[in-house]
Order: structure tokens, then C-alpha cells, then sequence
């Protein structure tokens, strides 16, 4: 899609034409299922690119499952795909550990901590795995791992790593 004189929309159209023909040629011979996934969907603001996935997403044969990956609500129209139950939504609501989920990860990687401590650990990671594993990575030769988040600032190698990666990697 990068190469010079490219033109994103008709390389997503040939994509999606090879994948439907594939489907099709091995309809009735495999109920196997695909699993199309296309990340940084958020990226594909043009409408002429989002027309072309609406009809293969609406119409696409039954063994076809299409994970679509986004950091902003999704541009494309499908309310009739909501309707119909065939669309799975999860939010970063959903992604985020609750106190439960972050109790056991802890102890499943040695970390115990008091009801209070663990209140304070959701609050300063905001229940995300990834941020977890920063601070237990961060903090080996601290103390507690409640104890080290109090003071953790934010100047961590292994916090200024994720954020270049995942954060700042991604901005234009």
C-alpha cells in the first residue's frame, strides 16, 4: 500500500476480491473458517475504501469472521450487522482488568497485597495488564508493588519503552 503511484483503495478491492473468490472456490468443500483481521481500521477514513467493506462484510459467506481493530469508534455503517447479532463489540472497558481480574493476575505472578493496597494498584494502572507488567517489571527490588506505585512517577524505562512504542509510534 506504501509503494509510490499505489492506490490504497484499489489494493483493498483486489484483497477483498481474491478473499471472496477462495471463499467460493471452497464452498462446501471445507467448513473450515477464516478469520480476516484488519487493524488500524481508524486509519481508513476514506469513504470510498469503507464502501468497499460494507457490502463483503454484510454479504460475505458464513465461514468468514472479520475482526476489525480500532483506538476510535468504527466509521463504518453497520447498524444492520448490530441488528442481526452478527457484531461482537469490545471496549477498552472490556480490555481493562477489574479488581478481581487484577487480584488474581497479581497473585498469579507472586504478588499479594492488602484490599487497600489492591484498591490502589487499579487505581494507579487503571487495571491494564500492560501497565501491570511495567510496574512488576519496574519495581523487582522495591518493596511491594503498592509501595512502588505510590512513587512511581512515570520515568521508567520500561514505561517510557510502552509509551514511545504504542503511544507515540502511532502519531503522525
Amino acid at each position: 500500500l506504501d509503494a509510490p503511484h499505489s492506490e490504497p483503495q484499489r489494493a483493498l478491492a483486489r484483497l477483498i476480491e481474491a478473499l471472496w473468490e477462495g471463499l467460493a472456490a471452497r464452498d462446501g468443500a471445507s467448513p473450515e473458517h477464516t478469520l480476516l483481521v484488519l487493524d488500524d481500521l481508524h486509519l481508513l477514513a476514506d469513504s470510498e475504501a469503507v464502501g468497499l467493506l460494507k457490502p463483503f462484510l454484510e454479504k460475505g459467506p458464513p465461514n468468514l469472521h472479520v475482526l476489525l481493530l480500532t483506538r476510535a469508534a468504527a466509521t463504518l455503517p453497520l447498524s444492520r450487522l448490530y441488528a442481526t447479532g452478527q457484531v461482537l463489540e469490545l471496549t477498552a472497558d472490556d480490555l481493562r482488568f477489574n479488581h478481581e481480574e487484577v487480584g488474581q493476575f497479581l497473585l498469579a505472578h507472586g504478588e499479594s497485597c492488602s484490599a487497600r493496597e489492591l484498591q490502589q494498584i487499579v487505581e494507579r494502572t487503571g487495571g491494564w495488564v500492560v501497565a501491570l507488567q511495567l510496574a512488576m517489571h519496574s519495581q523487582r527490588g522495591y518493596g511491594s508493588l503498592a509501595e512502588h506505585l505510590r512513587t512511581l512517577r512515570g520515568d521508567s524505562r520500561w514505561l517510557a519503552e510502552d509509551l514511545t512504542q504504542e503511544v507515540l509510534a502511532q502519531q503522525s
